[in-house]
């Protein structure tokens, strides 16, 4: 008995140092993400605590190499920014959407997609929204999100650490070092000239699995909208394959006109599709094809304002 006193007593210890452990080094890390003065931390929390723009594009990373906000602020006349985040797919733009309006609504949206992110990914899956785990506890919209991750993400999330621990040395390094490329309003501009030597050609592929909680993401994205009087246009800017994921443009096109939201097919534009030059690689349009297509996109999006109001 008195064995058993002196072990649960230790054990009591041991629990409540790594507890209190826990909380203050997590302590630091929020702290240290807060005050992050470059990169995606600032950016993010930015975002998040302190844009006010009217016009908000949302989208993987041919969103953040893809449309260039001084372009589309003089077409449009309202600030720009890009809220794009390179390798996030629609559970990461949901739960960013759900923190921003926490502050207010924008006015426009402008979702970038491609027919792919419908579909299962080994790669870009609902992981991603764990970039936003710094503010988990903060919205349930987003808490929800996370817990969608696995059926013990709630648990886990009860940790401070946990929370930072893929994202320490992000942490670290957005405090003391800009990345070495210029960025204006959330747009990365890619610079250099792909060569099509060197890119495969991949003929159509057969029809994939859609990812219906990816559906129903992008339907809440967009009622959410709807419902808050923001302005939602869906936006498929171009790539170098020509006219892939036949299945997924139908699909996308489909939920777009379920919920009447205007949609600027460029996926297979010739004017891209027929010139390398505006290209940095397969599926990513150069600072040269941004500017092309954001002088587009933005003159598009003008239009239909202009003839709905």
């Amino acid at each position: 008995m008195h064995v058993n006193k002196k072990f649960f007593l230790k054990l009591f210890a041991l629990l409540a140092t790594l507890f209190i452990s826990d909380k203050l080094i997590g302590m630091i890390l929020q702290s240290s993400y807060l005050k992050a003065k470059y990169n995606k931390s600032y950016q993010t929390n930015y975002i998040i605590n302190k844009l006010n723009c009217d016009v908000l594009i949302f989208g993987a990373s041919r969103a953040t190499h893809h449309y260039i906000p001084f372009i589309l602020s003089d077409s449009l006349k309202s600030c720009v920014y890009n809220c794009g985040y390179d390798g996030k797919c629609i559970y990461y733009h949901y739960g960013l959407l759900m923190k921003i309006k926490e502050r207010y609504c924008p006015q426009v949206v402008i979702l970038d997609l491609s027919p792919s992110d419908i579909f299962f990914s080994q790669t870009i899956t609902i992981e991603g929204v764990k970039a936003l785990a710094p503010y988990y506890g903060s919205n349930k919209d987003l808490d929800t999100l996370i817990n969608l991750i696995s059926p013990f993400e709630k648990y886990k999330m009860m940790s401070m650490l946990y929370r930072y621990n893929s994202r320490v040395i992000e942490t670290v390094g957005d405090n003391c070092r800009k990345a070495d490329y210029n960025w204006e309003n959330g747009y990365v501009p890619l610079e250099g000239q792909m060569n099509p030597a060197t890119i495969i050609k991949r003929h159509p592929q057969a029809k994939k699995s859609v990812e219906e909680t990816k559906i129903a993401y992008l339907e809440k994205f967009i009622l959410f909208c709807k419902q808050h009087d923001i302005s939602i246009f869906i936006s498929l800017s171009p790539t170098y394959y020509a006219c892939e994921h036949q299945n997924g443009l139908i699909i996308v096109n489909d939920i777009a006109g379920k919920y009447d939201v205007p949609i600027f097919n460029h996926f297979c534009n010739p004017l891209f599709t027929e010139n390398n030059y505006f290209f940095k690689d397969a599926t990513h349009l150069n600072h040269e094809g941004a500017t092309v297509y954001s002088s587009i996109i933005g003159k598009e999006i003008k239009s239909y304002l202009h003839d709905n109001e």
